[in-house]
């Protein structure tokens, strides 16, 4: 077990990394349990280090600094000084994870291959053991299940376990993209007066993330099988490992024409299966409760729990959006309680859910939908996704996904696009 020594003078920020370490799999200390065991990584954020030498002091042991007030100045310093990793706030779980699970591996101690990943059902005891030995080689790497089931998570574990762990992950978002586009988008292109550099350059040395593989049109697919068999002959294709993701059948797929035969061969021979949240038991409840305490950190609210009809109701809902959905459930709730007490009515869903009725639609889920459309529509033009989907508190992907639902144009792409026609017009 990795132990992490976490010091911080400040109590909410020490209180808010606890968490995160914990969820991560870590055994956490205090400065008082330094006499009781040693610890493998030391945790420490810029206040603490400052002034103590604490780095030096430390040797052998690594120390990941984290920074309330990031400067480029200070992370060069801070390396120099000996620092394992330097990490701006705010931080996301799977950015200390992985930066202590890379210092624990400079430290000779087996990594956390769990990452923030969370279940404790038996089905991901399974799922454990194929992400523990993907790490341990190279190749490439097929996750299928339903979507919202957590397959680019898995896939980013993997990659921060493995030997690429500090090269790039580059994810490719297959649905988010033109048909016509995804070749350009994924190998990029040379032709006439332009050149373009693909996702598959920009992840040279690491890891390309293909989601919805089975969206790729046939030459696509069949470039990405070339690149696979050039990169394991020495070729000359970049240096990348292929993780693929899919909702569907791709051996269906195969024997109706959408899918090449060799290149689901070829991902079929390391596989994981990505369990859907209905079948994890006691999981629903587990990964609740890390959301409530997440959602809590964004809200700036403190002491929110579920009601009993609610955490009946949660254990349920056959969640067929998956983790993903109950994430989205409980951000929504959480935002929407006005008590400390989550209701079953105010989480808005049911053991049996029915077809949403108008009613419903305009009642509690279509209030955050209009807060949605009217947050995004007054910040897009002075914000970046990334920015905009921080402040929401959801992933990019999330946020695009919710455009397409809510149809919200994204404004700055469309000034793009006009700029390009004129251009090449």
């Amino acid at each position: 077990m990795t132990r992490v020594l976490l010091v911080d003078p400040d109590a909410a920020s020490r209180q808010q990394l606890r968490e995160t370490l914990e969820q991560g799999g870590f055994a956490v200390l205090n400065c008082a349990d330094r006499g009781h065991a040693a610890p493998t990584v030391i945790v420490a954020s810029t206040a603490a280090v400052q002034g103590d030498a604490l780095i030096a002091k430390a040797a052998p042991t690594p120390v990941v600094v984290v920074a309330e007030q990031p400067s480029i100045a200070d992370a060069v310093a801070y390396t120099k000084q000996g620092a394992a990793d330097y990490l701006p706030r705010p931080l996301a779980v799977g950015t200390l994870v992985r930066a202590v699970a890379a210092a624990a591996e400079q430290a000779h101690e087996e990594p956390q291959p769990r990452g923030p990943i969370i279940g404790e059902h038996p089905v991901m005891a399974a799922l454990w053991e194929r992400i523990i030995d993907a790490a341990q080689n190279d190749a490439p790497v097929l996750l299928h299940g339903e979507p919202g089931t957590g397959k680019e998570l898995a896939a980013r574990v993997i990659h921060a376990a493995g030997p690429r762990r500090n090269a790039p992950f580059i994810p490719a978002h297959c649905a988010a993209v033109p048909t016509t586009e995804l070749a350009v988008e994924l190998f990029g292109t040379g032709d006439g007066a332009t050149t373009r550099r693909g996702l598959l350059a920009a992840a040279a040395g690491g890891a390309l993330f293909v989601d919805e593989v089975g969206d790729l049109p046939l030459d696509a697919q069949d470039r990405l099988l070339r690149h696979m068999h050039a990169a394991e002959g020495r070729g000359h294709e970049p240096d990348v490992r292929i993780y693929a993701a899919t909702r569907r059948d791709l051996d269906r797929l195969a024997d109706t024409g959408l899918a090449l035969p060799a290149l689901v061969e070829r991902l079929n021979g390391q596989s994981l299966p990505m369990p859907p949240l209905r079948e994890r038991g006691e999981d629903v409840a587990l990964i609740a409760g890390v959301f409530l305490k997440r959602t809590e950190s964004k809200l700036g609210k403190q002491g929110l729990v579920f009601a009993p009809e609610a955490m009946d109701a949660l254990r349920g809902h056959p969640w067929p959006g998956n983790v993903r959905e109950l994430e989205n459930a409980v951000e929504r709730a959480a935002a929407l309680c006005e008590g400390n007490e989550i209701a079953a009515e105010v989480l808005a869903i049911d053991a049996a859910p029915s077809v949403p009725t108008a009613a419903t639609e305009q009642g509690t889920s279509g209030r955050l939908e209009d807060f949605f459309v009217r947050f995004v529509l007054a910040n897009q033009d002075h914000c970046t996704e990334t920015e905009l989907a921080s402040q929401l508190g959801i992933s990019r992907k999330s946020l695009w996904e919710r455009r397409q639902r809510l149809n919200i144009p994204r404004r700055r792409t469309q000034k793009r696009g006009s700029r390009r026609t004129q251009r090449h017009g």
